[in-house]
């Protein structure tokens, strides 16, 4: 019999496909590769940031990416170059712009980039 210390909960879609996009990109494993986090351009619009250590990261390439702290095994998500949301592998926050930046855009974005990936 396993027991259990915390109720079982899904795996967040958007976190399904930030690890499914890593592994196609042979990334993996992230706390090996990029213990300073991984940033990744997913298209012309987004790019996620992840941290797959157990200690607090902060992110950066530069850009308007620098500075944004992760915490253990969360991601962050940019819009043309604008902070979008920041997620766990259980949920999270995404804009809800009707246009732009918002959660089915970022999915729609990183099914595509996964496709593309040979």
């Amino acid at each position: 019999m396993t027991h259990r210390t915390e109720p079982e909960r899904d795996i967040c879609d958007v976190a399904d496909l930030i690890a499914q996009l890593a592994l196609k990109l042979n990334e993996h494993p992230l706390n090996v590769k990029h213990p300073d986090g991984w940033i990744c351009r997913v298209d012309d619009n987004w790019t996620i940031a992840a941290n797959g250590t157990h200690m607090l990261v902060t992110v950066g390439d530069g850009t308007k990416l620098t500075g944004v702290t992760l915490q253990p095994f969360n991601f962050a998500v940019w819009w043309n170059g604008w902070l979008a949301g920041t997620l766990n592998p259980y949920g999270g926050v995404i804009a809800g712009h009707p246009a732009g930046a918002n959660e089915d855009t970022l999915i729609a974005a990183l099914k595509k980039r996964i496709e593309e990936v040979t």
